[in-house]
């Protein structure tokens, strides 16, 4: 699943993309964005701190850490880390598991990620 992700990712974006965000969409929430724009770093999967606001797409694929399991849409990073706003770029969803470092990730306003996805 992991390689067939950054294989669809690299296929179906822009040939110059080096990254992505993605943003889970819940009932009655505002949208909410992994990882967070404007952060000055975000924690991988590994558990490593990545000094990036976007998953690496190019030159190595990086797992999108999420806490929770569902569909989300993705937002393709250009050059100098600015998103892609043509509308073609924002038409594609992928499903995502859970990561399995979330176990302790808690919000009254989200859930926890043993909720069934929507």
């Amino acid at each position: 699943m992991f390689r067939e992700c950054g294989d669809q990712l690299r296929s179906s974006g822009p040939r110059n993309a080096i990254g992505y965000r993605v943003v889970l969409f819940r009932p009655n929430t505002e949208p909410r964005e992994f990882p967070e724009p404007g952060k000055t770093k975000h924690l991988s999967v590994e558990r490593e701190w990545i000094a990036l606001d976007y998953f690496e797409l190019r030159p190595t694929y990086e797992w999108a850490r999420v806490p929770l399991t569902g569909q989300y849409q993705v937002i393709f990073i250009g050059p100098g880390g600015i998103p892609f706003s043509d509308p073609k770029w924002l038409q594609l969803y992928i499903q995502l598991p859970a990561s399995p470092m979330s176990d302790e990730w808690r919000s009254a306003r989200w859930g926890n990620k043993r909720q069934e996805p929507f």
